[in-house]
């Protein structure tokens, strides 16, 4: 668990700096994602593949629903079990995918089309 320090200005303009401690959520758990799509989650199209393991974080929010998300891409998924955030998670990969890929002619959608490409792919 990281603890960090934040500064803030005391009381009134001139008062000393005071230092409050808080705490940051120790980090979620994760798992790696790999391999046909519809074999993580039976209900996705099997022509998709995360051939680079793609690692996921899982948190519970205060509500008690599943989050599933990655720190390459930011995409997320949510449910109200794990699996069914999973499933969320990876319909929102491919819902990215084919938004990206359907704006090649912009360059950074060109670029982010290139690392989507080292871990999903799409065969016909």
């Amino acid at each position: 668990m990281k603890v960090d320090l934040a500064c803030t200005l005391g009381p009134g303009t001139y008062g000393p700096p005071r230092f409050q401690e808080f705490t940051l959520n120790p980090r979620a758990p994760q798992f790696t994602l790999l391999g046909r799509l519809n074999s993580i989650a039976p209900s996705c199209d099997p022509s998709w593949r995360l051939h680079n393991g793609l690692i996921v974080d899982i948190e519970i929010d205060d509500n008690g629903e599943f989050i599933v998300s990655d720190d390459v891409f930011l995409v997320y998924g949510t449910g109200q079990t794990q699996f069914v955030a999973i499933q969320d998670y990876l319909v929102s990969l491919v819902e990215y995918y084919r938004l990206v890929e359907s704006s090649l002619e912009d360059s950074y959608d060109r670029a982010e089309f290139q690392r989507l490409q080292v871990y999903l792919t799409h065969t016909a």
